[in-house]
């Protein structure tokens, strides 16, 4: 089970008029943003738009990578159990996978 497949478990609060990225790709986006060490919604913000080419080849986005304010509107939203759930189905999945969390 790759990452974006536990991510899409996650209910979107979002209504569906006017989506321009994907739940699970703004989730990728502040999961690794947060693991490069930017935290906070304008931290993410900083993070999608210095990143933004990559970003936006590797996720194979069709619009660019939203403001801090999209983050912020959608991950304020969210329910942070399903969140945790999802993550951690993801990591149970890994784990199984690779047998440890250390590389040798």
């Amino acid at each position: 089970m790759t990452l974006l497949e536990s991510l899409s478990t996650i209910e979107d609060p979002r209504r569906s008029q006017g989506k321009r990225i994907s739940l699970e790709h703004l989730l990728v986006i502040s999961i690794l943003s947060y693991c490069c060490g930017s935290t906070g919604y304008r931290g993410i913000g900083r993070f999608g738009k210095a990143y933004s080419e990559v970003l936006t080849k590797e996720l194979g986005l069709s619009h660019p990578v939203p403001s801090y304010v999209t983050f912020f509107s959608v991950l304020s939203n969210l329910d942070e159990s399903q969140v945790v759930s999802a993550f951690n189905t993801w990591a149970d999945a890994f784990l199984e996978q690779t047998g440890s969390w250390m590389s040798a």
